[in-house]
């Protein structure tokens, strides 16, 4: 591992627990090397957790890699791995940037109160009742288009880059609505470049497995992923693997699509970059009315 690529745990001042896992705990950090620093978390992982230091490593180094405009859209979008930690000569964890503001909301407790909460993508598939009884915002058609596309737009980027995302299911993409639709993608410790190993195994959340490579991750399995994404977030149902659920949102302009990225066939399923343009068409569509027949305008 290089110098640059690598932040020694002796020289991190970590302040609060953020959050715990089935890998890690992340703390929050107040400097490095006796210098402050702002919106950066740890992520260390449980001692019983194998990791591979070269693959992280190599996830580190492709964002270095990276001109300055492609690695500011990547850290627009993504919770993208900025330093392997170390301790000792041992890899222990990760240092990575913190979630932005807009991508949590105070979620309201059943016995009072509220607690500031990632705003996940379970939140954007659950049905309107269960977002209104625990005060969660419930975006209108044309927002969740446009949340999808933006979901598939970064996930056809990231495939650009040779990334292999893996697990993409409820828990590791975020959204917002304000000021505009759009996704960031936690967990980013997890994914893979095309032909390396994962840091880590990558397992399947269950329920967003793709039954054609139930023990394998590749960029197939996450173009019927990023498909199951669309149609659950639009069928507002997180079993759902019919395609026909999402046709009155979807429209006969999207539905081939949908069927075409849940095929048996990987060789025949669309890149995920097919998605973006049309979601956005779609959701123009819908926020334009269209004029009943026989009503005309002067």
């Amino acid at each position: 591992m290089s110098r640059g690529n690598v932040v020694r745990a002796a020289d991190v001042a970590e302040g609060a627990l953020l959050g715990e896992g089935g890998q890690g705990r992340v703390t929050e950090v107040l400097a490095i090397g006796g210098l402050p620093v702002r919106d950066l978390v740890i992520k260390r992982y449980h001692d019983g957790i194998a990791i591979n230091p070269a693959s992280l490593t190599r996830l580190v180094a492709l964002r270095r890699s990276m001109s300055s405009v492609d690695a500011a859209a990547l850290d627009a979008v993504a919770c993208w791995p900025r330093a392997v930690l170390v301790s000792g000569d041992r890899a222990v964890g990760a240092l990575l940037p913190r979630v932005p503001a807009d991508f949590t909301f105070d979620l309201r407790m059943p016995g009072g109160g509220s607690t500031a909460t990632l705003r996940e993508l379970q939140f954007l598939i659950a049905d309107a009742a269960l977002l209104r009884r625990r005060g969660i915002e419930d975006p209108d058609t044309v927002t969740r288009l446009r949340v999808l596309a933006h979901c598939t737009e970064v996930a056809a980027m990231l495939h650009r880059h040779g990334v292999v995302l893996g697990d993409l299911s409820v828990k590791n993409v975020l959204w917002r609505a304000e000021p505009e639709p759009a996704v960031y993608l936690v967990d980013c410790d997890g994914v893979r470049l095309g032909g390396a190993d994962p840091v880590s195994p990558q397992p399947n959340s269950p329920g967003w497995d793709d039954p054609l490579f139930p023990g394998t991750q590749n960029q197939q399995s996450d173009v019927y992923k990023s498909a199951l994404v669309v149609l659950r977030a639009v069928a507002r149902n997180f079993h759902t693997r019919d395609p026909e659920g999402a046709a009155e949102v979807l429209g006969r302009g999207l539905m081939p699509l949908l069927r075409a990225s849940l095929r048996a066939e990987p060789g025949s399923r669309p890149p995920i970059s097919a998605w973006p343009e049309p979601l956005l068409r779609r959701a123009a569509e819908l926020r334009t009315p269209t004029r009943p027949e026989g009503v005309t305008t002067r």
